[in-house]
This record gives structure tokens, sequence and C-alpha cells, in this order.
């Protein structure tokens, strides 16, 4: 293996003995399409520090570039401790992160190696042209030779891993042979190896979405170790599509494998595709921030400006990249261009509140929420099933923006006023039984305020804490009532197993009798209801509509459907005027019935202004 590149910190011998002078960057022409291209320079043997990196910049048009590759890569982890890489720009010191450092090491050769690396090839600390650059970065990945995705520096495992990966992508035209490599106890330290590949920081960097869906040709790299994209990416569907139901096994039965399933069903190269629902011509870009939620940015901007290239927003001139607005002026714009641009709402459900460090009106998504804390976005909990609700049915929303975009004045109806709560949705994460599985007991036990629970109730509220994401893949030969009592039995099923002392309904016992159900099934089963529970709150209102809806919700909250808005909603009033608490899942009311009882009479549209 090559030795590391050494990391240069201040007050080093190694730095001393450097030019004490900065690189400075000349302008970019914007009219001439340019861009910088870095060259990574070969090592000279004569050098006296053989391990250092040369580099030098030069300008060119976009248009005319000559041949050259593309780097992918995480900056840096915040949590790492101060420290900086450098490399020679054009014989001048210039810091970079150490990972970055590391890569650069590793792509050096013996010939000159031309690159586009943000992090150089783009002036930093000029806002004007991060903006300008920004925008051209899908084009720049689009026209890249190669897109080199570098995933860190290598350690004892990634050579099992890329392996395995290998092995399984040369025996993927015999499913039996692939089934008994993943039997193999001898290979549990190459899936071992590959849950951990797929957990590196790389994974969930929002910039790098764009930057693998651009390229035209990928290579993967972990330290001196390489893989094509595409067999990553073919290893993984094959294993979902083909071996699925052990994969899930596997992950309950074998406890170094935890996470295994969903590592290769969501995570690595699964995590960086567009979902089949969306366009890949120009998708709006609120289906890509919900689709992408999770990844993360160093600058809470980026979160939205990683993706305009993906979306329809690209060319749209209504949108402007400026990175010397403020986060706050960022995310109130991102909803006024979706308001003027689609004439609908559903934007203002694309996310649960967090802590509102930023002043957003209750109105505006904090893109900067993480699941852990505030619960998992609506859109990204319903698209894997091609779920489309259409509460107002094909209304467009009636809006007004006042206060210089600080209130939002909009039209709808009021459904509902919550009567009654559940306990909050309070779990750690989607395989917490021990806390999850008495929640949803509580909540089941609401339905005994309006009557003793039917089949068409258990069915409403099987519906309920899963928000109506069935697929006929679900029901198999069964009912839909079939598939919701078995459902229930497993939910007493895992409370005999991890809450034996809760007390359980007898018609829930009932149904724990009635089918006979596996396990890994229900275990399966209820980790998907958790991940929709999770900091949300069943309900019920003083019309006996049942629901579920965002965790601080409470009685006396209004829930009300909003012309051109997707899903129902819940307002709270205050001080004669409402504040938004977020989306809700309404049984009956997520196909259109609300318009068609405003048509009839049954209801009549007011205003509703939000703070």
């Amino acid at each position: 293996m090559a030795p590391s590149p050494p990391n240069f910190e201040a007050g080093s011998m190694s730095l001393r003995m450097r030019p004490q002078t900065e690189y400075q960057y000349r302008d970019l022409n914007p009219g001439k399409n340019e861009i910088r291209l870095l060259k990574i320079l070969p090592k000279r043997p004569e050098s006296a520090f053989d391990s250092q990196v040369e580099c030098s910049l030069f300008i060119t048009s976009l248009d005319s570039a000559p041949k050259y590759h593309a780097l992918s890569y995480t900056w840096k982890d915040p949590a790492e401790r101060p420290k900086l890489g450098y490399v020679l720009l054009n014989g001048y010191p210039f810091k970079i992160t150490p990972n970055l450092e590391n890569a650069i090491f590793q792509l050096r050769s013996d010939s000159v190696q031309i690159f586009w690396i943000d992090a150089l090839c783009i002036n930093q600390k000029h806002d004007p042209e991060r903006s300008h650059q920004v925008g051209k970065m899908r084009t720049i990945y689009e026209r890249a030779e190669n897109v080199i995705i570098w995933l860190g520096s290598s350690s004892s495992s990634v050579s099992h891993a890329f392996s395995f990966l290998e092995a399984i992508y040369e025996s993927r035209s015999s499913n039996n042979i692939v089934a008994d490599m993943l039997r193999d106890k001898t290979h549990v330290k190459s899936l071992e190896a590959i849950i951990k590949l797929y957990r590196r920081r790389y994974w969930n960097r929002i910039w790098v979405v764009q930057e693998i869906i651009s390229a035209k040709k990928a290579t993967v790299m972990c330290g001196k170790y390489r893989i094509d994209w595409l067999k990553l990416q073919t290893v993984q569907k094959y294993l979902w599509t083909r071996h699925e139901p052990y994969l899930i096994r596997l992950d309950h039965e074998e406890p170094t494998l935890s996470g295994l399933s969903v590592e290769i069903g969501l995570q690595g190269a699964t995590a960086m595709e567009l979902p089949q629902t969306l366009s890949s011509s120009g998708p709006d870009i609120i289906a890509l921030l919900s689709t992408f939620w999770t990844k993360q940015a160093l600058d809470p901007r980026d979160k939205i400006y990683a993706l305009v290239g993906l979306s329809s927003a690209r060319n749209d001139s209504r949108f402007v990249i400026d990175y010397s607005a403020s986060v706050r002026q960022v995310y109130i714009h991102l909803v006024r261009y979706i308001l003027v641009s689609s004439k609908k709402l559903d934007v203002i459900c694309s996310k649960l509140r967090g802590s509102n460090e930023f002043d957003l009106p209750s109105w505006v998504p904090d893109w900067t929420v993480r699941s852990s804390k505030f619960g998992r976005p609506v859109l990204s909990i319903v698209e894997t099933k091609g779920v489309q609700y259409c509460s107002a049915g094909t209304t467009t929303a009636e809006y007004e923006l006042r206060d210089n975009d600080q209130i939002l004045n909009v039209k709808g109806v009021l459904l509902s006023r919550i009567h009654f709560v559940g306990l909050k949705g309070t779990l750690e994460s989607s395989t917490d039984f021990r806390t999850g599985l008495p929640i949803l007991l509580n909540w089941y036990r609401l339905l005994y305020i309006i009557k003793t629970p039917r089949s068409a109730d258990q069915e409403a509220f099987c519906r309920a804490i899963f928000y109506d994401r069935f697929s006929p893949k679900n029901y198999g030969s069964f009912s839909a009532p079939e598939l919701m009592e078995q459902i229930l039995g497993a939910m007493v099923l895992l409370t005999e197993i991890f809450c034996p002392e809760a007390r359980i309904d007898p018609d829930l016992v009932r149904l724990r009798g009635k089918y006979q159900i596996e396990r890994w099934w229900a275990e399966s089963w209820f980790k998907t209801a958790f991940e929709t529970a999770r900091h949300r709150r069943f309900f019920v209102t003083d019309t006996e509509l049942i629901g579920i809806s965002a965790e601080p919700v409470e009685p006396g909250d209004l829930i009300c459907i909003l012309l051109g808005c997707w899903m129902p909603v819940v307002l709270r009033p205050k001080d004669g005027h409402y504040i938004f608490l977020g989306e809700a899942c309404v049984h009956g009311y997520m196909y259109g019935k609300a318009m068609e009882e405003l048509a009839e009479g049954k209801f009549q549209l007011q205003n509703f202004e939000i703070h």
C-alpha cells in the first residue's frame, strides 16, 4: 500500500520551509463560459519532499475544455478535530481538507492528470463566482470523462468488500451460486465489510447526488482499491430483487449483520438514484428535496443548491443561486418559487418542523432538520409506494404572500377539530420495539372512544399508522381487511416478545390466534410503522375522524384542507392568526372527498392567515 501523505500543520518544519504567500485566483469571465481545471503533476524523484503533491490551475472555456476527470468526495466531518492538509498550487501552499489531500495523493500517477475539483477550481471566498459556478456543476460532471467517487482512505475491511462485490457481480447469472455465497459463514466478514463501506460519510453528502447522477462513467475508489460504479449498482439491485427475503433474515438472525438489508436495499448506490416516479429530464425540486432529505451539507443553503441542477428549476430564471443571501432568505425564496411555479401548496407539508434556528415562518420547511429529532418527511415515506394523495382534488392554491414574505394567506376548509390525542411517538429508532409497541397500543385504544373497533375501524387504524401506503404487492392472496388483521396480530406477537407486561385488548388477542405469523415478517412490518410513528401522534377529532400528524398537535388544533395542497394540514389558532404544525393523514379524506363535500355545501371556503 502507498504511504499516507503528510499533513502539514501550522508551525511544522515542513510548512516553514515553504513560501509564506497565498495563491491568488484570477477572475473568470462568465461571458466566455469559463471554468478552472486542475493539473495533478507527477511525482518528481529529485524533490526533497517526495510525498508532497504539486498541482497547477488553468482557465479554459467549458465549451472547449480538454479531456478531464471530476472528483466526487466529502469535504470534511464537522466532528473532526481542526486539521488541515496542503498541496502546492502553482508553487504556493494551498490549504485543503485531509480527505481531499489523501484523494489527490492517490490520484497522482506517472503522468499529468487533469481534474475538476470544486474546493480548488472554484474561488470559495468569492460569493458571486461561487454562485455562478455552482450553476454549472451539472454540466461539468456530465462532460467529465470519468467521475472518481472517493470514499476515503482504505481500511482492513475494504479489500474484503470490493472482492466480494466483484464475486457476486461475476456470479449473478446463477441465483443458486449467490445464495450459497450468502449462506456461507466464511463470508460473514465480507458482508460486514459491505455494511461498513455503505456507512462511510461519503454517502451522506448532498452534493454527491448530482455528481453521480450526472456522470456518464464513474469509478468508486477507496484508498488504492477501485470498482466500477455500474458493478456496484448492479450488485445492489440484483441482491435486493433476487435475495431480499434472505437479506432480511440475515439482518435479524446474525447479530454482526444488523442493518444489512437496509444498507443493500436503501443505501449506497440505491440512495443516489432518482425514484422511478420522478422524471429524469427535470423533476420538481421539492420532490428531489424530499427524496434526498437525509443528505448533509456543511452550508445549510447547499441542501437546496446542490439539487437545483437536477431539477426543473435549473433553467428557470425565477430561481437564483445566491450565496450572498442568508439561510432564512434562501429557504423562504424556495417556497415562494414553488408557489409561483406550481400553484400548489405541497411544499409546506414537505418536512416536519424543528427547533427553528433560522427564525423561519411556520409554513417554511427547515431542510437541515434530521429524522433523529423531528421525524421523517411524508414525501420520503410514500415515494417508494408511488402514493399520490390529492386531498384538495384538482384545485390550485389561492394564496397571497404579505409582510415581506412573512405571512402566507391561503384559502381552504375547516374539516374538523382534534378532540383526543395519543401518546407522542418518541421513538429513538425504527427498531425501538420496547418503546414503540406500547405507543401503538395506546393509539389503538383511542378507537374505543368512538366505539368498540370493528373490522372497518381496524383497517382505518392500520392505514393511518402506515400513512395508507399499501401496494398490491403487499396484499398477495389476501384481501385488504385480512392483511390488516395479520398486521394487528403481528403487533400482538411482538408485544408478547418485547413487552410481555403490556395490556393487550381482547379483540387483538383473537387476531393473534387467527393467523400463523412469523417473527421476521412481523418485525419487518413494524419497523416500517415505527418510521411513520416517530415524532408523530395519533388523534381522534370531534367528528370521529381518525388520523396521525406531527408530534406537537394537541386537542383544539384544527384539521384543514387547503386549496392546492395534497394533504390535510394541522393549524393552531393563535392571536387572530394560525401557526402551521404539519401535514396529517386523515382516514377517508386523502383523495378529494372534502372538495366533493365543499361542492355539496357541507363546508365553506375561508381564509387562513398563517405566520
